[in-house]
């Protein structure tokens, strides 16, 4: 059941561009009848397929990962071996970020990747190690806090870490 409005329909094929329809009037509880998507000739996949790797070269179970491209943003997360499959709608070239789903390593980015390209390696960087003392304003430990790293550049939240022990 599609609910009723203006719709637009998206077929994908593994092997060729998504082909779209102009936007149609759905009537509440009615049909709308004779829609056709055309699609392009294949060209070779429209996919693009890789891995996420921690910093020594392991799977990363699970990686999120966000794609950018022809006006778009949105997120998938990876298999359980670390492997991903993205299927775009055109051939412009995208760019892929993976992060590390438990916030223990760096993103990685990759920039113009091309629908059709395939064995993509995303490698998580290692994070640099903080040791960190928190104080009263008169000098005492401070024995049980919770702690965010923000980021500078976009004042993003980089990780976080829940209330607890300290000693």
């Amino acid at each position: 059941d599609v609910p009723a409005g203006r719709i637009r329909l998206v077929a994908v094929a593994e092997d060729r561009p998504a082909g779209t329809t102009d936007f149609v009037d759905v009537p509440a509880g009615g049909l709308a009848p004779d829609i056709v998507i055309r699609m392009d000739d294949a060209d070779g996949g429209t996919s693009i397929e890789g891995v996420v790797l921690d910093p020594e070269g392991g799977a990363v179970p699970h990686a999120l990962l966000r794609v950018v491209g022809s006006g778009v943003t949105y997120s998938l997360s990876a298999a359980s071996d670390g492997r991903f499959r993205v299927r775009c709608n055109d051939k412009a070239p995208r760019e892929l970020t993976a992060f590390d789903p438990w916030q223990r390593h760096r993103e990685a980015t990759r920039s113009g990747v091309l629908p059709g390209t395939k064995g993509v390696e995303l490698r998580l960087a290692r994070a640099p190690e903080v040791e960190l003392v928190v104080r009263s304003r008169e000098g005492q430990p401070i024995e049980s806090y919770a702690v965010a790293v923000i980021a500078e550049r976009k004042a993003e939240e980089l990780a976080s870490f829940p209330a607890a022990e300290h000693p």
